[in-house]
């Protein structure tokens, strides 16, 4: 699905896509995007609510 979704975007929007709650946490530290999708299956090192709460 990631690669889907990076592959609709990318035409129009610069992606970046990252495989867990800890490197998302770190490319936004160093790039903070406008927008952020992310999934609700939660990860095991930082949930989404973390991540979320970390941004906010």
């Amino acid at each position: 699905m990631r690669d889907y979704i990076q592959r609709l975007l990318s035409a129009s929007y610069t992606v970046q896509c990252v495989a867990d709650g800890i490197a998302a946490l770190n490319v936004i530290q160093n790039n903070p995007p406008d927008l952020v999708l992310t999934d609700m299956n939660g990860q095991a090192q930082v949930t989404d609510r973390q991540l979320i709460q970390r941004l906010t």
